[in-house]
């Protein structure tokens, strides 16, 4: 919520100038693509790696934290990533970082937390989904 303020409020305050590019701001727009990209590729390489590493705990707490823990990581790369698009459009003025933001935004989404699916991501047994609260 507090990065769709941020990006709101740029906008309000940044979007409605005039669309003036220098050369010498674009190439903040490719690094505000790179890093989208980047971020929203690590997201989905580091999640399942770190969800490997709870499957081995032994109790349903540790699987907890370490899942908590892949959440996150997966979570501040967006987020990081999606701040600094912000930022990059507003020392641009460009509005290809926003498209980018939205990207990520939409990224977050599925990432929503679920007793389902923190049960089926930790593949929990029957006793640990009912200690859950899944039923």
């Amino acid at each position: 919520m507090g990065q769709t303020l941020f990006a709101a409020v740029a906008y309000l305050i940044f979007g409605m100038q005039s669309d003036i590019h220098s050369d010498e701001n674009n190439i903040l727009v490719y690094v505000s693509v790179f890093l989208s990209m980047s971020a929203i590729g690590a997201s989905y390489i580091l999640k399942p790696k770190l969800l490997e590493t709870a499957l081995t705990k032994s109790s349903l707490d540790e699987k907890l934290k370490a899942y908590t823990t892949a959440c996150l990581v997966t979570w501040a790369l967006l987020e990081g990533a999606n701040m600094a698009n912000v930022v990059i459009f507003i020392v641009t003025a460009n509005k290809i970082p926003l498209v980018f933001f939205l990207a990520i935004l939409l990224v977050y989404i599925p990432t929503r937390p679920d007793l389902r699916k923190i049960s089926a991501d930790l593949k929990l047994n029957r006793d640990e989904e009912k200690e859950l609260g899944v039923s």
